[in-house]
């Protein structure tokens, strides 16, 4: 028989099969089945006419032959009666399961569709047993919450085909219903199960136990939802680790469910397990209410909270590679094993759980202060939202309270002694400084002690009265927190109206300027030499509103260099006569005129910290480092020569490396000693600009240096600029060191100044710098 002739006869059978199946011989229905539709010649319609609602179904019942039964139902939401709670497992075990999956399984059964139907064995057709409904393959029970029961009895695929025989209990017909249903019936009870070990909202948890190889854990939830450590330490809780731990604990999974109940605990190392966990949720609710028909109004409604408590146990290892755990519910009996990639995370790490703020005070909390330190304490109280100071400190520095009291909120721990040896070790018997601040509706005040620093010296020792811990913080955070009492009062020094300002003496080395204020105007008072009124405006503005960056001390003014300043400022002010106050009496006389009062402001300068002390105040000023710039400026004009770049004809800079000399001829630039050499223009044009703009960093000598005694005599570098008028003006230079400016000298002036470092770098070119083109190499090879 060919391939051809094989083919057609498979046709002909199922051609002759589909005529058998579809159209059976007539027989009287069976006036039970009064919610199936009639057969019919359409290609399907509807199993069950009217179908259910899936919404409405509450219980679904699977039984299969030598399976234990499988029950799930589910309840109307006690608030929202018209949705429904998820599916749980009534039979073989009451645990939550995937609603989705039967989800489906209800969906399945009330959208069957019917091709047609038969009477098992008619005409030779498919006996109960052909159908595999003698006993069924399984029986699907859904029950409705009218307590209405729809029961399916699923036999097997029918031949050459994913359609599936099946009868609805009582009825004489078998239908053919478009649908393989031999994977969803047949499921095992596990594949229902949700994986999902607890039913957890993190959000409503208000206290987590648990245990880790014997180490008891305790967190606690107040009523400002704020998380606590009750154990194994007393302490503030960051909350969203916290959170996180009660996020990894409500997603944990199972790998895989282990059958049987009552189960020998020890045989999974659950009878001292690795790690215990226990979560309490509260959960609020509005409380149902009793419907009241002769009420005339709906009653207020009442909110009730639900107290629940879910727990685990994770016990030993399940396997040789130690990749998963045995787990058990608190109050089931059965066993599952949990990743323990999933299980590591679950074990606290207080580090990261602890709340690392040490005090927990914002600024605007605190009533009152005290600080401790460098043998002298302070007590400051807030009065009508300010405060308030006595003796030294009566006159405060707001800035400098709350500076302190922010760093006191800002304190941040970086690790925790929980058990510390011998405070002496960490500085703590004889703390370097101790801060208490009392916060409104607190008793007790929060203390801190500030201790050593780390072997490191990047980090501190801090202890808060009353508790054990030692926190570890930052040294710079501590620094912020050991701060002499000093450093709270007022920063003002100088506090003058700048237009009464009139005579300045400035002292700097053996350098005096005098200059008086005449129509608005600065001026010499004696030396007929060029200001620089900029740099004078800036110092009477800084001077007349002099502020510092803090008070450092009282007296002690050789420790701060003061007793030998670099720099001293004279000036005179008129001013109100000392103790003259307004008033608006009648009887008062005419107010005293004004007076002219003297003042001097003494300023040094110490590891580049400036400070100062003004008149006979007894306290030492540390100044920022911008006033202190402003007030050590050069008064004078600092561009050295008045000609101008295109006056000069010939240049020659003296130096070790060797001497270079140029000379205008013809309007262009030559190497005097070989003016067959060709010389970069612009180069040299660049030269001659710098040194007829030369500005000085600063004057040492305006006039009348003696440079055989500063060493400028002898200065390895020299240049001499040429003028068209045969003039010469003649700089000589010392060498540079690192970035210091060097010593410079204007010859025919006999003027000493500081030269800026980047216009000695530009003196000191070779000639390679200055030729066309490719360097010469001196060294190349000969023919």
């Amino acid at each position: 028989m060919n391939f051809k002739t094989t083919g057609l006869l498979v046709a002909l059978v199922v051609v002759l099969g589909a005529v058998w199946v579809f159209y059976p011989k007539s027989t009287a229905p069976d006036e039970t089945a009064v919610t199936v539709a009639p057969p019919s010649k359409q290609d399907t319609q509807p199993l069950l006419s009217p179908a259910p609602e899936s919404k409405s179904i509450v219980r679904v019942a699977v039984e299969r032959p030598n399976k234990p039964r499988l029950v799930f139902s589910r309840a109307p939401k006690a608030e929202q009666p018209d949705q429904m709670e998820n599916w749980q497992a009534v039979e073989p075990l009451a645990v939550p399961v995937q609603t989705y999956t039967v989800d489906g399984l209800v969906s399945t059964m009330i959208g069957l569709q019917t091709r047609g139907s038969f009477k098992p064995g008619e005409a030779g057709g498919p006996t109960e047993a052909d159908a595999g409904l003698n006993p069924p393959v399984a029986t699907v029970t859904l029950t409705d919450k009218n307590e209405r029961e729809y029961k399916f009895e699923v036999g097997q695929k029918a031949a050459m085909s994913t359609d599936t025989y099946l009868r609805l209990a009582g009825e004489g017909y078998i239908h053919i219903v478009s649908r393989e249903l031999e994977s969803q019936v047949k499921k095992e009870f596990d594949e229902y199960r949700d994986k999902k070990l607890l039913t957890l909202n993190p959000s409503n948890a208000v206290r987590l136990t648990m245990q880790v190889e014997g180490k008891p854990y305790e967190f606690a939830r107040g009523a400002d939802s704020q998380w606590v450590i009750d154990a194994p330490i007393k302490s503030h809780a960051e909350r969203e680790p916290v959170m996180e731990l009660l996020r990894k604990l409500s997603g944990l999974r199972a790998v895989e469910f282990l059958s049987g109940s009552n189960v020998e605990l020890a045989s999974y190392g659950l009878d001292r397990p690795y790690l215990v966990a226990d979560v309490t949720t509260d959960t609020k609710r509005t409380k149902p209410q009793p419907v009241d028909e002769s009420a005339s109004q709906p009653a207020e409604p009442e909110e009730e909270t639900i107290t629940e408590h879910v727990g685990l146990q994770i016990g030993g290892f399940a396997d040789l590679k130690k990749e998963n755990r045995y787990v058990k519910l608190a109050g089931q009996d059965w066993v599952a094993t949990v990743a323990q990639k999933d299980v590591a995370p679950l074990v606290p790490d207080l580090a990261k759980l602890r709340d690392s703020r040490v005090t927990r005070v914002a600024p605007n909390m605190a009533q009152k202060l005290s600080l401790s330190a460098e043998g002298m304490t302070v007590v400051l109280e807030k009065t009508g939202g300010k405060w308030q100071g006595q003796g030294e400190l009566a006159d405060l520095e707001p800035a400098a309270v709350n500076d302190l009291l922010q760093a006191f909120e800002d304190l941040r721990a970086i690790d925790y002694i929980d058990e510390p040896a011998d405070l002496a070790e960490y500085g703590l018997a004889e703390p370097r400084a101790e801060v208490s601040v009392s916060v409104s509706g607190s008793v007790e005040p929060v203390t801190l002690r500030i201790g050593n620093l780390t072997k490191s010296g990047r980090n501190a020792y801090v202890q808060r009265e009353g508790e054990p811990t030692v926190f570890v913080v930052s040294a710079q955070q501590a620094y912020r927190m050991v701060v002499p009492p000093l450093t709270l009062r007022s920063r003002k020094i100088v506090s003058i109206d700048e237009d009464n300002i009139e005579r300045l003496v400035i002292e700097r080395g053996s350098t005096r300027y005098e200059l008086v204020c005449e129509e608005d105007q600065w001026k010499p008072a004696a030396l007929d030499v060029p200001i620089d009124e900029g740099p004078v405006r800036a110092i009477v503005n800084d001077l007349s509103h002099l502020r510092a960056r803090k008070v450092v001390a009282r007296g002690d003014e050789g420790r701060y260099g003061l007793d030998q300043p670099e720099l001293t400022i004279h000036f005179a002010a008129t001013e109100a006569p000392a103790g003259e106050k307004a008033t608006t009496q009648p009887e008062a006389g005419p107010p005293a005129p004004p007076v002219v009062n003297e003042h001097t402001l003494r300023v040094s300068r110490r590891e580049k910290t400036a400070f100062a002390r003004f008149d006979d105040d007894p306290y030492v000023y540390e100044l920022d480092d911008t006033v202190y710039r402003v007030l050590s400026a050069e008064l004078l004009d600092r561009k050295l020569f008045p000609f101008a770049a295109d006056e000069v004809v010939g240049v020659t800079v003296v130096q070790p490396a060797g001497t270079l000399e140029f000379a205008k001829q013809g309007g262009e630039w030559v190497f005097a000693p070989d003016p067959f050499v060709k010389i970069a223009q612009d180069k040299v044009n660049e030269l001659i600009k710098t040194l007829s703009g030369l500005r000085a960093e600063s004057f040492v000598q305006y006039r009348g240096a003696d440079f055989q005694a500063n060493g400028l005599f002898t200065a390895p570098l020299t240049t001499s600029l040429k003028l068209k008028n045969g003039e010469l003006a003649n700089l000589k230079i010392e060498q540079k060191t690192g970035d210091t400016s060097p010593l410079a000298g204007w010859v025919e002036q006999k003027c000493a100044f500081r030269l800026a470092p980047a216009d000695y770098d530009k003196l000191i070119r070779t000639l390679d710098h200055y030729l066309q083109g490719e360097t010469f190499k001196t060294d190349a090879a000969k023919p």
